[in-house]
C-alpha cells in the first residue's frame, strides 16, 4: 500500500500535541515495510524547526521541499501516481494531481471555533472543513473529538470515522531522582523549592492567568512554567512578588520534562477545553497528580487517577492543593492516575491508525 505523509505541522509548531503525535505517526511508519511511505516535508521539518525535540532526519524519503512561509503552509502540494495511495496531512494541507487519493484527516479538537478570534477561526477552519470534506477516513482523537464533529459537520456523508486515542512516550515513569542524573537537572533549574506545574500553550482558554491569582495564594509555592518563555507583555502584566517566584523552562525533552513531574507538587491543568489533553496522562504516567477541569475531554481521558473540578474557583483549587498535600491522599491519586495512564500508548495508537489505514484503502480504492 502507498502512503504518503505530508509533515507540514512542523513548519507551523516548535512543540505541542499535534507535532508529537505526527512525530510518533512517522516513526511508526517508517519501520513497517509493508507500506510504500513517502514523505513530504518542509524545508525537512524534523531537521530545521521545533529546536528540536525529535531532531531526526529521514530526508531520503523526502520527495519535495518548500520553505515554511505562511504562503507554503496553505498551499496545495502535487503528486501524481497511477496506483491508489492513502494521503494523510499533519494539517490539513490539500494534495492535487491524483485523482486516485485516498485523503486521511485527523481532527485533534474544534478549538478555534469556541475560543480564537473571528479572523482566525475563518482562516484555520476553512482549511479544517475543506479537509474533512476531501477526506475518506476520519480520525478523531476522543470521543469528545467525536461530538464536536458531528455537532459542527453532521453525520451524513460517506466516509470513515474512527475515535483513535493519543498515546503517551514509555520515557514518562516514575523515578528516584536522588539516583539519577535528574537531580543535577533539579538542582541547576531552582526545582528543590516546592513547585507547581503548568505545562503546555498559554492560550486564552488554558487559563494561564488564573494560575497566576491561583499562586498569589500559595507563598509557599514556586510555578515552573514548560513550554515558550514568557513574553515581555505578559511579564509586565505580572506582579515583580509573583515573577520571582516563576521558572521558565523551554526546549525541554521528554526525558527532562519526566524529571520535573517526578518533582512537581502536582500538574496544574485548568484548560477550558482539549480535544485530548496529553500533559494529563504524561504527568499521571509520571507520577505526579493532576489537578485539572471536568469538561471536554479530559473527564473521558481522566475519568479517575485526577482531581477533576466544577469550576474555575481559587478556593476550589487551593482545596485540591491542600488533599495533594495528605500523603494518603496523594499516594491513592498516584496509584489511580498510573493504572488509568496505562490505557494510552503510541504503540496502540500508531497500530490502530494503520489498521484505519487499511480499511479506509480497502473501502475506497
Amino acid at each position: 500500500m502507498k502512503l504518503i505523509l505530508d509533515n507540514i505541522i512542523f513548519g507551523k509548531s516548535n512543540n505541542g500535541g499535534i507535532s508529537n503525535y505526527w512525530g510518533e505517526i512517522i516513526a511508526y511508519f517508517i519501520n513497517h515495510s509493508e507500506f510504500n511511505l513517502t514523505m513530504i516535508d518542509c524545508e525537512n521539518e524534523y531537521n530545521y524547526h521545533r529546536n528540536n525535540l525529535l531532531k531526526k532526519e529521514y530526508t531520503s524519503k523526502v520527495i519535495s521541499s518548500v520553505k515554511p512561509g505562511i504562503i507554503q503552509r496553505v498551499k496545495p502540494i502535487f503528486y501524481s501516481s497511477t496506483e491508489p495511495f492513502i494521503y494523510h496531512s499533519s494539517f490539513y494541507r490539500n494534495l492535487l494531481g491524483a485523482k486516485n487519493k485516498i485523503e486521511v484527516t485527523t481532527i485533534h479538537d474544534f478549538t478555534h471555533d469556541f475560543f480564537f478570534p473571528y479572523h482566525k477561526k475563518k482562516l484555520h477552519n476553512y482549511f479544517k472543513y475543506s479537509s474533512i470534506q476531501r477526506s475518506k477516513g476520519i480520525i478523531c482523537v476522543s470521543k469528545n473529538t467525536y461530538k464536536d464533529l458531528k455537532e459542527k459537520c453532521g453525520t451524513n456523508f460517506a466516509k470513515k470515522i474512527e475515535v483513535i486515542y493519543n498515546g503517551v512516550n514509555p520515557e514518562f515513569r516514575n523515578v528516584n531522582l536522588e539516583l539519577s542524573s535528574g537531580y543535577q537537572f533539579i538542582v541547576e533549574n531552582n526545582l528543590e523549592t516546592p513547585f507547581l506545574l503548568f505545562v503546555g500553550s498559554r492560550a486564552g482558554y488554558k487559563n494561564f492567568n488564573f494560575v497566576l491569582e491561583l499562586l498569589k495564594t500559595l507563598p509557599n509555592y514556586n510555578l515552573c512554567v514548560v513550554g515558550s518563555t514568557l513574553s515581555k507583555q505578559e511579564k509586565t502584566n505580572i506582579p515583580q512578588e509573583i515573577l520571582n517566584r516563576i521558572i521558565e523552562l523551554n526546549n525541554v525533552d521528554d526525558i527532562q520534562l519526566n524529571w520535573i513531574y517526578n518533582k512537581a507538587v502536582a500538574l496544574l491543568y485548568p484548560s477550558s477545553y482539549e480535544g485530548f489533553g496529553i500533559p494529563i496522562i504524561e504527568a499521571m504516567r509520571a507520577g505526579c497528580p493532576v489537578i485539572s477541569m471536568n469538561n471536554s475531554s479530559i473527564a473521558e481521558i481522566a475519568p479517575s487517577g485526577a482531581v477533576l473540578l466544577e469550576n474555575l474557583d481559587i478556593s476550589e483549587f487551593n482545596k485540591a492543593i491542600e488533599k495533594i498535600e495528605n500523603t494518603d491522599f496523594r499516594q491513592e491519586l498516584i496509584s489511580e492516575g498510573f493504572l488509568q495512564s496505562q490505557k494510552y500508548s503510541w504503540e496502540k495508537c500508531c497500530s490502530e491508525t494503520e489498521l484505519f489505514y487499511k480499511e479506509v484503502f480497502n473501502t475506497f480504492s
